[in-house]
């Protein structure tokens, strides 16, 4: 199943601001502004990462 533009542009979002931020920074922001798709996004991120550093 393709992205639509809308999750794209939630899931660029979600990199961008922890990689300019910190995952930490990150996610008080978007709780702040209450952008939950955002934050969902950064969570997974965060998953697919520690799914990844446990298999190796």
């Amino acid at each position: 199943m393709s992205k639509t533009m809308g999750e794209e542009t939630i899931e660029t979002l979600a990199r961008q601001l922890v990689r300019r931020m910190g995952r930490s920074q990150a996610i008080q922001i978007c709780q702040a502004n209450k952008w939950f798709r955002v934050l969902d996004h950064i969570r997974a991120i965060e998953k697919s990462l520690n799914g990844k550093a446990s298999h190796v």
